[in-house]
């Protein structure tokens, strides 16, 4: 019985040894949020406009583009509650931080990540920010039960000949590799889009999110406000097939929301491509509500003109 028990433990403890081995090393390959990280931490007294928020920012502001130093540290599906915690992690580091640009889309006040279908981007902040979400799953704390088996052995495969094969971004956290699809259906495009970022205004975790969302919008607000900071909101532009499919209560609420936060912080500026995109034609977008480079340069260079 002593025998089986010692053989049981020497096989736990070498399965053990195994998979922290296995996560260590999955760990170790790089990706935007470990780089990211890297770079604003390196440039931390110089960045003057910090940019947060969702995948419209992420593609459709370049910092390239400003005359002031500038970090672009939105990811695709980030929620304005994550937009809190990361800027609460970085604010004080960040001394001669001036602007902060925060996206407010259709989509801001109701969703928070993990209610979506980028769930699994929970991983990412959870790992490599130590920023934990509404609800705890063990496959947000693990790379190694975040995949396959046989998918982590190929990313460290692929990790050998390619080590920066999960970078997508440049010095600026801005993204420099982009998936476009071709012969893409616009119509298809914009139902897929309004159907993932419209929810039930009457469902009892949608309020919850609005509530929380316009608190963390607000917090980060109040903070710039006290310490002189100036905060642009934008709502990014996008295509009309896109603005003509949106939810009326949920396009309502935002609106009302938005507004009524602009007019009550006087540092405030609110910039609504989203209903006067009269600037932006389809050659700037890349599906219906995301711009293209051509799109992300003249946003930037709009933007630019309130810094």
């Amino acid at each position: 019985m002593k025998k089986l028990l010692l053989f049981v433990l020497g096989i736990s403890f070498c399965f053990f040894l195994v998979t922290i081995s296995f996560e260590y090393f999955l760990r170790a390959i790089p990706n935007d949020f470990k780089t990211k990280q890297y770079h604003l931490r390196k440039n931390k007294e110089n960045i003057e406009v910090l940019i947060l928020g969702s995948s419209h920012t992420f593609v459709g502001v370049d910092p390239k583009y400003f005359e002031k130093p500038a970090f672009n540290l939105a990811y695709s599906s980030q929620t304005l509650d994550l937009d809190e915690k990361l800027f609460n992690r970085y604010k004080n580091q960040l001394t001669q931080l001036k602007t902060v640009i925060i996206p407010v889309s259709y989509f801001s006040y109701v969703l928070a990540l993990e209610d979506g279908t980028s769930a699994h981007k929970i991983k990412n902040y959870n790992i490599y920010y130590q920023l934990y979400s509404h609800t705890f799953k063990i496959e947000n704390q693990l790379e190694i039960a975040h995949q396959s088996f046989d998918k982590n052995l190929a990313d460290l495969e692929l990790f050998k000949s390619n080590p920066d094969f999960k970078i997508t971004i440049d010095s600026t956290g801005y993204i420099n590799k982009r998936y476009i699809k071709s012969n893409l259906d616009w119509q298809e495009s914009a139902i897929h889009a309004v159907n993932n970022h419209s929810k039930n205004m009457d469902d009892n975790l949608t309020k919850l999110r609005m509530n929380q969302n316009q608190k963390s919008l607000e917090n980060i607000i109040s903070w710039c406000e006290e310490n002189q900071i100036k905060v642009i909101l934008v709502s990014s532009p996008t295509t009309d097939a896109y603005v003509k499919k949106l939810n009326a209560k949920q396009f309502n609420y935002w609106r009302m929301t938005t507004h009524a936060i602009s007019k009550k912080y006087q540092n405030v500026i609110w910039l609504n491509f989203l209903e006067n995109n009269e600037l932006f034609t389809l050659d700037d977008f890349q599906n219906a509500d995301h711009l293209n480079e051509n799109g992300a340069e003249k946003m930037s260079i709009i933007l630019n003109q309130y810094l």
